[in-house]
């Protein structure tokens, strides 16, 4: 499970592992392995929280029993879906497969 960049770093063991680094002056050296490998994960949470929104917006729209809310989500979906199939063709190839039943957050 992809868990959030805050949370990653409250982690107790992250702490300890990040103030052992430090203490022994290796820090600065794998600030670039940290930048190569957490900064794209963090950058990813806009597109999975894109798709997320798409979905709830989907969601809303079949559970809606008022005709004008129905269209309102209809529209917004139609809005969306050349950008959201748009985001799904080019991220395909590194972009990893998000379970629909596990939150954002």
């Amino acid at each position: 499970a992809l868990m959030s960049l805050e949370t990653l770093l409250k982690d107790p063991e992250v702490i300890s592992y990040f103030k052992r680094l430090s203490t022994e002056g290796k820090l600065p050296k794998l600030f670039k392995e940290a930048m190569q490998y957490m900064v794209p994960k963090a950058l990813m949470e806009p597109i999975y929280h894109f798709f997320y929104y798409f979905s709830v917006m989907s969601a809303m729209s079949k559970a809606t029993e008022d005709e004008e809310d129905e269209t309102a989500f209809e529209s917004a979906i139609s809005g969306t879906l050349a950008d959201k199939l748009y985001v799904e063709r080019e991220s395909q190839r590194f972009l990893p497969r998000r379970r629909e039943d596990v939150g954002m957050f």
